[in-house]
């Protein structure tokens, strides 16, 4: 039921357990072991509502979870914003809660939409830069880390 499988590729990267030998590489996410919960909000296309995210929220609360990780955005950015106040109140409870950053690259590289702006939120992105800078960076063992430098132009 995860259409584009986005549900599944962010569960995996929490959970994934392949320490136990049968997999030729084996790798464990950063919290193998866990439970996770699902709370369907999106059909497999199109939007949603908000009483359908506030409602998954509210299940989520109910259920005592520890962490809400949600990927969900809109092009409001400002923590005064509905959703962003309500994932705050969230946070507020003592719930880690991890909200994507949007995809809103074009509006400037510290905007970020809703609810992701919301306060004690964890904001949360992928950055595909066009350009790489150059860096040196010394060890506390005094070796030398040195990133190629490569610019694509644009």
């Amino acid at each position: 039921m995860d259409c584009a499988g986005h549900g599944t590729h962010v569960s995996g990267i929490v959970s994934a357990n392949a320490l136990n030998g049968s997999s030729p590489l084996p790798f464990a996410g950063v919290a193998p072991g866990i439970t996770i919960r699902a709370y369907k909000v999106f059909g497999c296309e199109g939007t949603t509502s908000s009483d359908a995210i506030a409602n998954a929220l509210a299940m989520a609360v109910s259920d005592k979870v520890n962490i809400i990780s949600v990927s969900i955005s809109g092009p409001s950015g400002w923590s005064e914003d509905g959703a962003a106040v309500l994932m705050s109140r969230i946070a507020e409870k003592g719930i880690f809660v991890s909200v994507a950053a949007g995809n809103f690259g074009q509006e400037g590289t510290f905007y970020g939409g809703a609810p992701a702006s919301g306060l004690n939120v964890a904001s949360v992105a992928s950055v595909d830069s066009t350009h790489l800078v150059a860096f040196s960076v010394k060890t506390k063992d005094g070796s030398q880390i040195v990133s190629p430098r490569e610019d694509r132009g644009g």
